[in-house]
C-alpha cells in the first residue's frame, strides 16, 4: 500500500509537467480517480494506525480534491444571472462515426430542442440519417468526411461558416479539426467555433490534437465580439494544453459551478470517465445550465447547454 501511495503521489505532481509529453499529458486527465484512490490509501493508513503514511495520504486527497471540487464551486459572477430565461440552447453530441443508432440520437435531438446542435464525427451515412432534421432547423452547416472528422452544424437561427482552417496534413491526408462560423444569435450576434481535435492516443496524434486546440485559440483571439466554443476537443480541465487555451482566449468554461460532467465513455460508470466534451463561452454570456444528456449509442454522452446572450 505504501508503494501505491507513492506512485499516486508521483501521478498526481507528473500531470503538471505534460506539455510537450504524451504520457505526463495524459497522466493529468485522471484527477477524479486519483481523488477516489487516493482517499481509499487514506482510509486504509487511518484504520490501521498508520500515521505518518495517512499523513503522507493526506497531500494527494487535498491536490486532487481541489482539482476536482474546483468545478462544483460557482463562479464569482454566477449571481449575475438574472431571472429572465435562458435564449440559447446549444447541445454538443459526437455521434460517433461507427454507432448505427441513427433514429435514437435524432430523436434525442428533438426531444433536446435545441437552438444549435453541434455534431462531431459525422461521416456520410450520418449526413444521410440526419437530413431529416431540416425541417426542424432551417440553417445548417455539413462538412461529413469518410473519417472521424467530419463536422454538421444545425441552427435555428442564421449561420454564416468560413472557409475551414488550414488543414493539419496527417498521413498524407488533410485533417480538418475546427470550423468557424457567423451566428446572428437570440439577442446578438456571436462567433461559432465547432471543433473536434484529434484524439491523442499516439505522438503523432498528440501533435495533431495540439495543432487543433491551437487553431481554436487563433480563431478566439481574432475576434473582438462574443465567442462560443462548442465540441469534443479531446482534452480535459487539467491538462497544460486546456490551460494553455484558456489563457490565450479568455473563455470561461460552461461547466464551472455546475460539476466534472465526464461524458467519455458513455459504456463506463461515471467516476471512470472523462470530461472531454466542453462549452467555452465569452466572460459576458449567463450560464443558466449546463448537464449531460441520456446515451444514444456514441461512446460521448450528449452536453446540453442553456446560456443567456
Amino acid at each position: 500500500m505504501q508503494a501505491g501511495l507513492m506512485g499516486l503521489m508521483a501521478l498526481s505532481l507528473l500531470g503538471f509537467l505534460g506539455e510537450g509529453n504524451l504520457f505526463l499529458d495524459t497522466m493529468s486527465h485522471f484527477r477524479v480517480q486519483y481523488y477516489l484512490v487516493s482517499c481509499v490509501f487514506l482510509i486504509f493508513f487511518i484504520l490501521m494506525r498508520s500515521w505518518r503514511w495517512a499523513v503522507a495520504g493526506i497531500l494527494p486527497v487535498a491536490l486532487n480534491g481541489f482539482m476536482v471540487f474546483f468545478w462544483f464551486v460557482p463562479p464569482a459572477d454566477a449571481q449575475a444571472v438574472t431571472e429572465a430565461k435562458p435564449n440559447l440552447r446549444i447541445l454538443i453530441a459526437n455521434v460517433e462515426k461507427w454507432n448505427q443508432e441513427h433514429a435514437g440520437l435524432i430523436s434525442m435531438i428533438r426531444e433536446v430542442k435545441a437552438d444549435i446542435v453541434v455534431l462531431p464525427e459525422t461521416d456520410f451515412e450520418w449526413a444521410k440519417a440526419l437530413a431529416q432534421l431540416r425541417g426542424a432547423y432551417a440553417y445548417q452547416v455539413s462538412r461529413p468526411r469518410a473519417d472521424c472528422l467530419g463536422m454538421t452544424v444545425f441552427s435555428k437561427f442564421p449561420v454564416y461558416p468560413d472557409a475551414p482552417m488550414p488543414p493539419f496534413r496527417r498521413n498524407g491526408i488533410d485533417e480538418v479539426y475546427v470550423h468557424g462560423m457567423k451566428v446572428l444569435g437570440p439577442a446578438e450576434n456571436f462567433y461559432l467555433i465547432a471543433a473536434h481535435p484529434m484524439s491523442p492516443v499516439n505522438e503523432d496524434r498528440f501533435r495533431a490534437r495540439n495543432f487543433g486546440l491551437d487553431q481554436i485559440a487563433e480563431l478566439a483571439e481574432g475576434r473582438r465580439g462574443t465567442v462560443i466554443v462548442a465540441g469534443d476537443i479531446n482534452t480535459t480541465m487539467w491538462s497544460p494544453y486546456y490551460w494553455k487555451l484558456m489563457r490565450r482566449t479568455g473563455l470561461k468554461n460552461a461547466r464551472k459551478g455546475f460539476g466534472i460532467l465526464q461524458s467519455w465513455p458513455a459504456f463506463l460508470m461515471e467516476w471512470m470517465r472523462l470530461p472531454l466534451d466542453h462549452c467555452l463561452v465569452s466572460p459576458g454570456i449567463k450560464v443558466h445550465r449546463i448537464r449531460t444528456g441520456r446515451p444514444n449509442g456514441s461512446d460521448h454522452l450528449p452536453v446540453i447547454v442553456d446560456l443567456e446572450m
